[in-house]
């Protein structure tokens, strides 16, 4: 599990579950992996992807998160996939 190191042990089983049960529904879904979240504001230049290289302590706001997911949501690119997406 990326990023299983920022999630408590007695929460991991929970989120592997769930993400296991979004997967298998059947239906259209999109699993947003943001690193740290910050309360920012938009900068609308993030990186996306089913991967990232990760150096430091990478970010990105709330504010872009919620544009990516509005664009994922309306669009076919990301449908089955979890994308990563950072500053």
């Amino acid at each position: 599990m990326q990023y299983a190191w920022l999630t408590p042990h007695w929460q991991r089983g929970n989120k592997a579950t769930a993400d296991e049960s979004i997967r298998s529904s059947g239906l259209d879904w999109t699993i947003v992996l943001p690193t740290r979240l910050t309360n920012d504001p938009a900068k609308g230049t993030y990186s996306m992807g089913d991967r990232l290289p990760m150096k430091g302590n990478p970010t990105i706001s709330r504010a872009d998160v919620a544009a990516f997911m509005h664009k994922a949501v309306h669009g076919s690119e990301w449908i089955h996939r979890s994308p990563v997406i950072s500053d």
